[in-house]
């Protein structure tokens, strides 16, 4: 993989030959005292310390790039992460809506067993005031008239006053 260019200017890796660079001045037309003169500040690195300083330059542009990399995949995981502070954000709006509507519809449940409450109170009331007086009605006829009722008008009698009495107890409960 191509990391970089690094251009390092002129450098020698020995002392020159002052004979071919004088031939050289003359063969291209230089000024030969310039030309050796800028040959002079020329610098000489040995080529072991071109070799560890090219490695270090190599290992810092691998480092570099990793830490290029590195950065990329974090700018995309702090998208990421945005992206699912928004979801989570939505939900918690959509949860709050929800509850919100819940508790309308538990306040409209209360209520409305609260009507279903008093109306089964009022008819439980409305129904046992007849009731009562059936009841009773069939134990005045046993008390009253148990002597001019033969048998099975005595059973038929008690038999409403049973029936009364359960159906007294299914409006109870």
């Amino acid at each position: 993989v191509h990391i970089a260019n690094l251009f390092t200017g002129q450098l020698l890796l020995e002392t020159p030959d002052i004979v071919y660079f004088t031939n050289q001045a003359q063969e291209f037309g230089f000024d030969e005292l310039l030309y050796l003169e800028a040959l002079k500040k020329v610098k000489i690195f040995p080529e072991s310390q071109i070799i560890k300083t090219l490695e270090f330059l190599t290992k810092l542009s691998q480092l570099i790039a990793k830490m290029g990399l590195a950065k990329k995949q974090q700018l995309k995981i702090n998208e990421e992460i945005s992206s699912l502070l928004e979801v989570k954000a939505n939900l918690n709006q959509n949860l709050m809506m929800e509850k919100e509507q819940m508790e309308l519809k538990t306040e409209e449940l209360e209520r409305s067993n609260k009507e279903l409450d008093d109306f089964a109170y009022i008819s439980s009331h409305d129904l046992r005031e007849p009731l009562r007086g059936i009841n009773n009605y069939s134990n005045f006829l046993i008390e009253d008239y148990s002597d001019k009722l033969d048998v099975e008008g005595k059973n038929m009698l008690a038999t409403i006053s049973k029936l009364t009495v359960r159906l007294e107890q299914f409006i109870d409960s």
